[in-house]
């Protein structure tokens, strides 16, 4: 991997891109990216989200971070289950 290659890593991770996105503009493998990114301290970022807004959980309304999922619905696995079983016979 050439220093050119790490900045840009570095410089898309920080922009919030995942590890497939930074791979194919790199033009590396993902696991390379996941490997670099690891080691210096860029894992576990917030995944890209689209727009300008913060998600709000589609349950309760409260603005959350989607990390690792940009598609997210829900800022918790309590808000899933009130809103996948609310007003059924779930679980009677």
């Amino acid at each position: 991997m050439t220093d050119r290659q790490k900045q840009q890593i570095i410089r898309l991770r920080k922009e919030g891109f995942g590890y497939t996105a930074v791979a194919n503009k790199v033009g590396i493998s993902k696991d390379t990216v996941k490997s670099f990114c690891r080691r210096n301290g860029l894992a576990g970022e917030m995944a890209a989200v689209q727009g300008d807004s913060v998600p709000g959980c589609r349950e309760c309304g409260k603005p959350f971070t989607a990390y690792g999922n940009s598609r997210r619905k829900y800022c918790s696995h309590e808000c899933y289950i009130r809103n996948r079983f609310k007003g059924g016979d779930a679980g009677e």
